[in-house]
């Protein structure tokens, strides 16, 4: 079924994309939750419409972003964890767990964005990579300390 997106859908499209999907997964799925019209000849009128409203969108997540990379530069997020006496921590500290130290700071970040090469495991200072597209990144310090008071 071909199909016309109103939202923008991960691993499927963006805003005004028209694209080809089962007509199970259009049926039972996108159509019903509003996701998406069926691409006829009246709804295929409105793609410029819809192409206004993503670019518009799209200018304004990429507003957001720049001001996450502001505040970001200037961030050292500390971060409490359980280790032993050697510095090694006893549960990794990933891309998750930093958005969640994150929104505690008043920083809401997809954990998506942020690149790590793999899990933190040890108390010390590291460098973590915001990526909202190759344009929009930054680097910022994390500094994990032990938490002895929860060992």
């Amino acid at each position: 079924m071909r199909i016309i997106l109103l939202t923008n859908i991960k691993g499927l499209g963006l805003i005004g994309d028209i694209k080809v999907v089962r007509d199970g997964y259009a049926r039972n799925f996108l159509l019903p939750k509003r996701l998406v019209l069926p691409a006829t000849e009246e709804n295929l009128k409105k793609i410029d419409d819809l192409k206004k409203q993503r670019n518009i969108l799209m200018e304004k997540e990429k507003e957001s972003a720049q001001g996450l990379v502001e505040k970001l530069k200037e961030l050292n997020l500390v971060i409490y964890s359980k280790s032993n006496d050697e510095g090694t921590l006893y549960a990794g500290i990933d891309q998750k767990k930093i958005a969640e130290e994150l929104k505690k700071n008043g920083i809401v970040v997809d954990q998506e964005y942020i690149k790590l090469a793999d899990h933190l495991k040890n108390v010390g200072e590291h460098s973590v990579i915001f990526e909202y597209s190759p344009d929009i990144q930054t680097e910022f310090k994390i500094n994990i300390i032990a938490d002895k008071n929860q060992v």
